[in-house]
């Protein structure tokens, strides 16, 4: 489920006339050109939910995943070299591009100011800071999922409540930033014993247990390790590794789309092609009978 809030359809993000935008979205298809690196206009601050993604911030390249903070200042270059958004879900905030200079950071906070909420202030601690990305940001995850929920039941008075909690992830954001100065090491998981034995046989019914049996973890501890290393769940993981699969053979063999579906784990030509164009926004056949370039 995705939506997109700007200013002008929430009359309450009025009073925030520093909040441009927020969003929450799930890609669930490529779609060539259309995350190309481009120059931005204001801040923003992305919270990835699920999935693997490799953005272009400024000059440099990052790989990202889910529980992931990302913050891009104005002026900065932002994007995919790759020209598209991968699969996962991403919730962002915008805010205007400018920054009030009267604010003296610390000043409202830590010398205990009772005074008024500031987008002002928050902005000047995101201008701060020295790296754009910032691991295992689940306290801001959390507030992100309170206003997806929020938005979609629609109750009383959801839309003062989804402002607040606006202004809420900001107040955590802005703590989050200030408790991690230096750049957190990513866990990083060796899953090349996993993929030997997945590849080794893609048609196998694989379920969670017998995939964490392989690794010598815990069904718990090896879901955990999976989606810290992938930005998947296990049997996400498993998908993309057969849909990967089959788009080698179509573009490089003449296997039947059958044979390809049956050699890949999926039980019909049928279920190959609802799964396969589902996660690459085309169906098998157009993969083979056009050749066209795609890059999973």
């Amino acid at each position: 489920m995705s939506f997109y809030l700007r200013q002008q359809q929430l009359k309450e993000m009025l009073l925030f006339d520093d909040i441009i935008e927020l969003a929450i979205e799930k890609n669930t298809a490529v779609q060539h050109n259309s995350f190309e690196a481009t120059t931005c206009k204001e801040f923003r601050i992305y919270f990835i939910v699920e999935g693997k993604f490799e953005w272009q911030i400024g000059e440099k390249e990052f790989c990202i995943s889910s529980g992931d903070i990302v913050i891009v200042l104005p002026g900065e270059q932002f994007g995919s070299r790759k020209g598209f958004l991968e699969l996962g879900k991403v919730c962002r905030i915008f805010l205007s591009p400018g920054v009030d200079s009267s604010f003296t950071q610390g000043e409202h906070f830590e010398n205990g100011s009772t005074g008024n909420f500031s987008v002002k202030y928050i902005k000047q601690i995101l201008a701060t800071i020295k790296y754009p990305v910032i691991s295992n940001a689940n306290e801001v995850g959390r507030i992100f999922k309170k206003i997806e929920v929020e938005y979609l039941a629609r109750e009383m008075f959801y839309n003062h409540r989804v402002c607040q909690l606006a202004v809420e992830l900001l107040i955590i954001l802005a703590r989050t930033i200030c408790r991690k100065k230096q750049p957190c090491a990513s866990v990083v998981f060796n899953i090349d014993i996993l993929n030997q034995a997945l590849f080794k046989n893609l048609a196998f019914n694989w379920t969670l247990n017998q995939m964490a049996t392989v690794t010598g973890h815990g069904t718990t501890s090896f879901a955990e390790k999976v989606k810290q290393a992938t930005g998947f769940t296990p049997l996400n993981y498993l998908i993309n590794l057969r849909i990967n699969e089959a788009l080698k053979l179509l573009r490089s063999t003449k296997m039947k789309i059958t044979d390809i579906a049956l050699h890949t784990g999926f039980y019909s030509s049928q279920h190959f092609a609802g799964t396969f164009k589902k996660f690459t926004g085309y169906t098998p056949s157009e993969i083979r009978s056009a050749a066209v370039n795609l890059t999973y």
